[in-house]
Parts: C-alpha cells; structure tokens; sequence
C-alpha cells in the first residue's frame, strides 16, 4: 500500500519533466557549428599544425558543403593534404574548385595547386594545362608571379610534340606566351625559319610580358677579373663568351657566366692574368649569335670564343669563328660534330659519350647480356643515341637485336612492347625521360615483359623511383651526378677565388671548363711560339678519352632498384 502512495505522489513529478520544453541555450545550430570548425580550421593553419587542418577540413566539407566559404576551406584543406602527402585526397578536394565557370582567385589557387601535384609526378603537360587555367583567374600579384615560373620550368621539362597541343588548344589563355616561346626555342634549333617567323608573330600580337631577346651582344667586361692580380703575361689578349643572358635561357646563360668568371679570377691568381674577358648575349637565337660572334671577332677582335650553351647557337657562331680563323671552343652544346665546321672549332667530348660507353660496359662486360634492345621515342637526339649504343656493344661483341620508337605524346606502349617481346632480348634499354618512363614503365609489368632493365642517368629521379618503384626493381643505371668530376674543381675554385655565389650544375662548369682551357692554351702558345689553334689542338689531342680518364680515377657510380629502394650496384673502375 505504501509502494503505491509513493508512485501516485511521484507521477505528478514524471509528468511535468516529460512535458518541460528543451533548453534551446543548449542546443547549437548548424551554423553556429559550421563557425566552430572554420575557427579550428584558420587556428590550426596558423600554427601549421596540417594534420588537424586535414581533419577538421574533410569534417566542414562533409557537413558544411553549402556555406559561402567552402572553396576557400576545399584550398585550406587540400594544401594541408599536400603538406601531409596525402596527394591523391588533395587532388580530390581541389578538382570542385578547380572546374568552376568562374575565374575566381579561389579557383585560380586550386589550379596552381595542382599544377605542383602534377609536376610532383612527371605529368608535366597536366601541369601547364592547370598552370594556364590559373594565370587565366583572378591570381593575386604573388600567386601569378609563382604560376609564370612554374610555367616557365615546366615548359622547359616537355617535349616539342606536347608543347605544339598545348599551343594549339590552350592559345587564348594567358601566360600562353610562355608556352610560345618553348615552342620557339625548338623552331630555332631546328632552324625552321617559316615556324620562327610564325611564332614571333603570334608573341607580338598578344598583350604579355615578353622575354624574346633582342640584343645582339654587349661589352659586359667583368671588371674585377680584367684588374689582373697576375703578372698581366698574357696582357692585350682578348676572349669571347657566347650564351643566353636575355629569354628563357638566361638562367642558364648567367650559370655559364659565373663559371667563366670563376676560371678568370682563378687564373689571375695562377699568373694567367691581363685577359679581357667579353660577354656576348646569344639569345639562345642562332641568328643573333651569329651576329654576337661576328661583332667579337670584327669588332672587339678577340683572341678565342668559348660558347654558346645551345647546339644551334653554338653552330651558328662556330661558322663565324672558322671564316674568320678564330678558335672557338664548346664545352656544353650536345650536337655532335660540331668540331667538324672546321680546324678552329673545338669541342669538348660530350658527357652522354661517356655515359653510353659506361652503360654498355656493365652490360656487356660485367653482367654478360649479349642480346639488348633499345627503346626511345622518335627524334634525331634518340636517333643518335641509339647509334652511339649499338657502337659501344658491338664493340664489346654484344649485338641490338632491336631498335624501336615510339612518337612524342604516346601512352599507350603495347605495341612497342610485344615488338620488342618479339625480337627475344635479355635486356632492354630505354633511352627515355622520367615523364614518358612513368608510363612505359607500369605497362611493362602489366603485359609481364621481364627482362633486364637498363637506363640512363635520368632514370635516377626521385620522382620517377617514388612512383614506379615496383616497376624498376632490378633495373640498373648511372648515378645522376657530375660524371667528369668537373663540378668538385669548379665548387674548389670558387672557394679559392672567394665567390660561391652561383650554383654549380653541367652549364656553370661549362662555362669554367671552357674559360679555363682556353687561358691554358693562351699561355701555353705564348711560351712556346706556335699559333692559338696549333697550340688548342695539341692540347685536345693530349687529352685522355674521358671514359678512361674516369674509369682510372674514381669510377662512375652505378644504382638499381631492389625492394623498391635506391641502392648502389656497382663502380665501375679498371681495378674493379
């Protein structure tokens, strides 16, 4: 009875509870949550903590997908995805913002971050396709300046093929000037006159900064190498440098010119001082370098020509320096031959002589492969690598059992394979760079062709190992570093002329290499009577083949793949 008294008093107490209103203080909108995670989101950007970025960002996307902010919260995200190298999420979160009709800044910082995740992976004409989206939106002053360059760097990575489609689908959008000049680089080198005139044409007419050269040459004598600190013995001479300081070369040009300076200060001290040192800008043009090369010799009379960087230039200007019997002297311009415009024109032997000649040595010699195949795509430069492959190994008695190509742009490379397939190699060498071996690659293990792989020194990119790694294993290639060990003697003079300013890279040491050889031979022919090109062709015939010369040394670097990882093969050296 009293247990029932109780729950009759009590039911009055339940009643009014289940009845009471919610306190509404309690409750929080969806706004005012949405609010909350974008105060997270700015704090942990702030403190660059990424990871919490990423974590609050993917929880705004998914309950917050309708807010006026959420692009600029997809860009937050996405960057924080990046910085944590989550790039296929990244990539993921930018696209809504990237395909927008708008040309928004937000759309436009999306596309410059994909552009960097397709550079990231070899995808380089992804890449300019979104680096041009983004210079076509509403870029601030900073983020524009940052798309240029990497237009510009990634232009410079892209066979001639690819940058021709993106000219022809992409050549109302700004920054396409850029692209025109790339394109105008490879029309001048292959001396196509109707196509340079085409493409000039085409830059004038568009509203863009241009950074075609126009100068010929100019007397850019560096005065602290030209107050000799030497004994002045070599007083009244006179030298020529020939590179690109104006377009899209420049940066190389301006390498090549520290490195010459570098070799200047350097022999004032070593009693090779009182050389005027003049600079001509060449443009990467071959016209204007013939010009520059005409005007030294006509007008400044220079004793020598070191130059020109680029082998269409440097061809150019070669033709000068012999009509004129001056000796010129290339140290970096690839096209072989070039010594054969005449018996003033010097060249010095080329690096991919000397790489060729060690990778068909570990093939032939030390791993004992007799039958090899050899892919590349199809232009002149693969052509001539071939020939001077199959020349190596059929000289250490191995055979290329075949040869095959495949043109500029392909992604499909079933046929290519099963012709090689058919031909039945141990190995296979692939003469391509990281962008086409990204592809080329994975489809070699999905059509199961394994056989011995063997690359070039650009097979050693780490972003090609990071993304094919699996379909690399075993394949064997040089180190992708200073094959001549010309780079530690240029790093050592700098220290010693105390000038480490520049960067040391293949152009830099072309330029030192090539100063220096010739103040060499100034000096060398001035105590011993002969004439400049008498003397340089004594000196290039002592020269050591520079395959033994590194072979006898310190031996050149090899690397392969093994469980997905960089590791060394072998040194190949004569005591090895």
């Amino acid at each position: 009875m009293i247990r029932w008294t109780i729950l009759f008093l009590l039911a009055p107490l339940f009643t009014s509870c289940a009845q009471a209103p919610p306190d509404l203080s309690m409750v929080r909108t969806p706004e005012e949550a949405c609010g909350d995670l974008e105060t997270k989101i700015r704090t942990f950007l702030f403190d660059e903590d990424y990871k919490e970025v990423r974590k609050s960002g993917l929880r705004y996307i998914e309950q917050c997908g309708g807010t006026d902010i959420i692009d600029e919260v997809r860009l937050m995200t996405g960057r924080a995805c990046v910085e944590t190298g989550r790039l296929t999420e990244a990539r993921n979160i930018l696209l809504p913002v990237a395909g927008g009709d708008i040309p928004s800044s937000d759309r436009g910082e999306a596309l410059l971050i994909l552009a960097g995740i397709d550079r990231a992976r070899g995808l380089f004409y992804d890449a300019a396709v979104s680096l041009l989206g983004a210079l076509s939106s509403d870029l601030g002053d900073a983020s524009r300046m940052t798309a240029r360059e990497s237009l510009s760097e990634v232009t410079s990575l892209m066979p001639e093929g690819r940058l021709e489609r993106i000219r022809e689908e992409y050549g109302s959008f700004n920054g396409i000037g850029i692209v025109l000049e790339a394109c105008l680089a490879f029309a001048e080198a292959d001396s196509d006159t109707s196509k340079v005139r085409l493409l000039r044409e085409h830059l004038s007419s568009i509203d863009e900064k241009r950074t075609i050269p126009d100068r010929a040459v100019s007397r850019n004598i560096i005065s602290s190498v030209s107050e000799s600190r030497g004994d002045g013995r070599l007083s009244g001479m006179s030298l020529g440098l020939l590179c690109p300081l104006s377009g899209r070369f420049s940066p190389l040009g301006e390498a090549f010119l520290w490195g010459a300076s570098i070799a200047m200060k350097e022999g004032a001290r070593r009693g090779m001082g009182g050389v005027e040192l003049i600079v001509g800008d060449t443009g990467a043009n071959p016209l204007v370098a013939l010009n520059a090369a005409r005007r030294m010799v006509d007008e400044e009379e220079v004793s020598a020509i070191a130059g020109c960087i680029l082998s269409a230039p440097t061809i150019a200007a070669s033709q000068v320096a012999q009509a004129e019997s001056v000796v010129m002297f290339s140290t970096v311009a690839t096209e072989a031959g070039i010594s054969s415009i005449g018996d003033h024109i010097f060249q010095a032997e080329n690096d991919q002589n000397t790489e060729i000649a060690a990778i068909a040595w570990i093939a032939c010699v030390e791993m004992e492969l007799e039958r090899i195949a050899f892919l590349s795509p199809e232009d002149p430069a693969s052509r001539k690598t071939e020939r001077l492959f199959r020349e190596n190994i059929e000289r250490l008695g191995s055979s290329l059992v075949i040869s095959d190509y495949y043109n500029e742009g392909s992604t499909d490379f079933l046929e290519n394979i099963e012709r090689i397939r058919g031909a039945s190699p141990e190995a296979l060498f692939i003469a391509s760079d990281a962008e086409d071996l990204i592809l080329i690659l994975p489809q070699l293990s999905f059509y199961e062709f394994g056989v011995q792989l063997l690359g070039s020194s650009s097979w050693n990119s780490r972003n090609l190992i990071r993304m094919t790694a699996r379909d690399m294993e075993g394949a064997v290639f040089p180190a992708e570093s200073d094959i001549s060990g010309e780079e530690q003697i240029l790093r050592s003079a700098a220290i010693l002329v105390d000038d480490e300013s520049g960067e040391v890279n293949r152009f830099s040491t072309g330029g030192y290499i090539g100063v220096r050889k010739m103040l060499e031979v100034m000096k060398d022919a001035t105590e011993s009577g002969r004439n400049l090109r008498d003397e340089m062709e004594k000196n290039m015939e002592n020269k050591q083949h520079r395959f033994i010369e590194l072979v006898s040394g310190d031996g050149i670097v090899f690397y392969t793949i093994r469980d997905e990882s960089l590791v060394r093969f072998t040194t190949l050296r004569l005591s090895h």
